[in-house]
Parts: C-alpha cells; sequence; structure tokens
C-alpha cells in the first residue's frame, strides 16, 4: 500500500494494511534467536511458520512458550484450559479443573467457562434465576456469562421437578448476546411454564474433555 513498515505487518481480508498491528522494534543481540524463516497458509486458514523464537533476552517467545523449527497459529482464537491456567498464573498445586485458589466458590474450570479470574476473587459471575415470557406463557431461566474463546468444555444444562434431577422438562437455548469484550450473555429457559411445573430446578454443568 504504499507504506513503510520494519519487522511485521498484517494484510486484512480486503488486502488493506492493518495499521493498528504495529509491533515496536527491539533490539536483537548475536545470541538472541528471533528469527522467522518462513510463513505459509493451511487449506484450514492456519498460519504456520518456520523459525527460532526464544526468550533470551527480549522475551520473544510465542504465547509464553520458547519455540524452536515451526509453530502454528489457527484461526480461531480459542485457548485451552491449560494454556489459560498458565497465563493466569495457576501451577501445578492449584490449577486442576475442580480447584478454587481465590477463594470464591467457583471452581477453575467456570472461571475458564465465563472468562473470570482465577487468583482474583472479585472478578466472578455466577448464572442468574430469571423468568421470561414466550408467546405469552412464562418460563423460568437461567442467565450467565461465557467466554468465546474456550474450547474442550461441554456444557450440559439439566432442568428437572425435583432436586436430584432426576427427570428432564427439557431446555431452549434462548438467546446469545455478543457483549463486546470477549464474552457472550447467554439464556437458557425450561421448555415447561411455570404453570405445567410448579416447582422446577435448573442448573449448569460442565464436561471437560482435555
Amino acid at each position: 500500500g504504499g507504506q513503510p513498515r520494519g519487522e511485521m505487518c498484517f494484510i486484512d481480508a480486503n488486502k488493506n494494511l492493518d495499521a493498528s498491528f504495529a509491533p515496536p522494534p527491539y533490539p536483537v543481540a548475536s545470541n538472541d534467536l528471533v528469527h522467522i524463516y518462513s510463513i505459509a497458509m493451511t487449506p484450514n486458514a492456519e498460519v504456520v511458520f518456520g523459525g527460532w523464537f526464544t526468550n533470551y533476552p527480549n522475551n520473544t517467545q510465542l504465547n509464553g512458550q520458547d519455540y524452536s523449527g515451526i509453530g502454528r497459529f489457527t484461526s480461531s482464537g480459542l485457548i485451552t484450559y491449560g494454556e489459560w491456567a498458565a497465563n493466569n498464573g495457576l501451577t501445578a498445586g492449584n490449577n486442576d479443573p475442580a480447584q478454587d485458589p481465590d477463594g470464591d466458590h467457583v471452581p477453575n474450570l467456570f472461571e475458564y467457562y465465563s472468562g473470570t479470574n482465577p487468583t482474583n476473587s472479585a472478578s466472578v459471575t455466577r448464572p442468574a434465576l430469571m423468568f421470561v415470557q414466550v408467546n405469552g406463557k412464562t418460563y423460568p431461566a437461567l442467565r450467565f456469562v461465557r467466554s468465546k474463546n474456550i474450547t474442550g468444555v461441554t456444557l450440559v444444562p439439566r432442568v428437572s421437578s425435583n432436586v436430584l434431577f432426576s427427570n428432564s422438562l427439557g431446555y431452549t437455548m434462548l438467546s446469545v448476546i455478543d457483549l463486546g469484550n470477549g464474552t457472550e450473555q447467554v439464556i437458557m429457559r425450561s421448555n415447561a411454564t411455570t404453570t405445567t411445573a410448579a416447582v422446577q430446578f435448573l442448573e449448569i454443568l460442565l464436561q471437560y474433555n482435555p
């Protein structure tokens, strides 16, 4: 586009230079292995690159990891639970999906799913009970927030007429609203009206698929 660029540049889908992508230049010492030798794109829109990327001396790692040889960026932008745990400073002593390092009674897996900080008890979100009107009928529902960048976790909603969840009243994912911060608000309602089933229990479970 006639615009000079040092180091790297990003060309968007319209073949225009993305001016917002401007990595600052950094000095490279003689023993600082920061070299990109080749870049290619796969049919699945994954960017594959070859080179050396190490942490000495200018923090030139990729996603917090030293790489030598070949790396890959996928088009999804998703982050695994393990990557999320490491990025949030969790270690072998507190990074289990069932653990709760910040003591807010929300386990790590739900913090990952919700996009909250597992080491800050003030950073938390919980499902909220509500009632929705559909075609003049009232249904109990749950409103919750989830991250848009998660992978390896399956949402398992449950609705029952008893606290043991020995039967199922069914559910409908009513709406999904992008909150503009990497998360989205989801409303899940029961398939049974409050008239059909006066007593109902709703919950969401998460199934971890590492």
